[in-house]
């Protein structure tokens, strides 16, 4: 999987889409020549000399004007970005200021582009292709509030068609049922700035084997029995379970009191990936919520 290529072309398409006019048509072959990951850099009047030799520039001089289409690729992702530029701490004033004699600029922008987007385009990246290989069947997974006091679960009052959402700070039951009476059961949850395993993990679900019976969280003997399942934040939860046949012994999965929930990152979602690619059978699903007040 060449991640790096995927990320410049989908950067390069958000940059400048196919529908734009030739107008951009030199910045949209110097992006990925211009931003390409490599240890040694070319210099301008090389990746001018690259951009002559491709198809759509054959024969065009482009060494005349490759400092201002660099400019130009620079300002446009400034324009595209530059909120999570500035979020992630870079000035991009002095980027979109063309200064005689100042250099740098594209080397800030590179530098960015790799350490801090890319990172955070991966995991998406790798996240949505999990989710689009995942089935939704209604009600696979659902939440259902507990009273203070009761020791029983509350019975929802039937299944809707609706926007599924969860109570702010109501404690809850989460229920899951796959029909699956074999496997093993990887639960994760993504949030605004949340990333779980909810099962296998001492918080909320030591135990994965599926029997065929409904699943509920917290399990008993979990960290969490006693307070249920809590959202503090309103936002978009997301859940994704895949169920496999063959357990996967990764350390970050052995429930733990140390880390009670799992975060999974880049690296672990990455493991994760490659080692459902190489599998016969296993099964997603997939459900997003919306956390409200209530």
């Amino acid at each position: 999987m060449n991640y790096h290529q995927n990320f410049l072309d989908d950067i390069n398409e958000q940059l400048f889409p196919q529908n734009f006019t030739d107008k951009h048509l030199r910045e949209r072959i110097l992006f990925p020549l211009r931003f390409q990951r490599r240890e040694s850099q070319p210099s301008h009047r090389e990746i001018a000399k690259q951009m002559s030799q491709t198809e759509p520039l054959q024969g065009v001089n482009c060494q005349t004007s490759i400092n201002t289409t660099v400019q130009n690729v620079i300002r446009r992702l400034v324009e595209v970005f530059g909120e999570e530029m500035a979020n992630d701490g870079v000035n991009t004033a002095p980027l979109i200021q063309r200064q005689r004699g100042k250099k740098g600029a594209w080397e800030v922008v590179y530098q960015w582009l790799w350490e801090d987007k890319f990172p955070r385009w991966q995991l998406d990246w790798i996240w949505q292709g999990l989710v689009k290989q995942a089935d939704s069947p209604a009600d696979w997974i659902r939440f259902t509030p507990v009273n203070p006091g009761d020791r029983k679960l509350v019975v929802p009052v039937g299944k809707t068609r609706e926007q599924p959402v969860i109570g702010l700070n109501i404690p809850s039951m989460m229920h899951i049922d796959l029909e699956c009476d074999a496997g093993h059961l990887l639960l994760l949850n993504r949030g605004g700035e949340s990333q779980y395993v909810m099962c296998p993990s001492a918080a909320f679900a030591p135990r994965n084997r599926l029997t065929g019976e409904t699943i509920l969280m917290p399990q008993l003997g979990a960290m969490c029995e006693q307070d249920k399942i809590k959202f503090d934040s309103p936002g978009k939860e997301e859940f994704l379970g895949i169920v496999v046949n063959r357990w996967l012994e990764f350390p970050w999965l052995k429930p733990n009191e140390e880390e009670p929930a799992p975060i999974w990152d880049t690296e672990r979602l990455h493991q994760l990936w490659v080692n459902l690619e190489a599998e016969e059978n296993w099964w997603g699903f997939y459900q997003a919520f919306e956390v409200v007040e209530v």
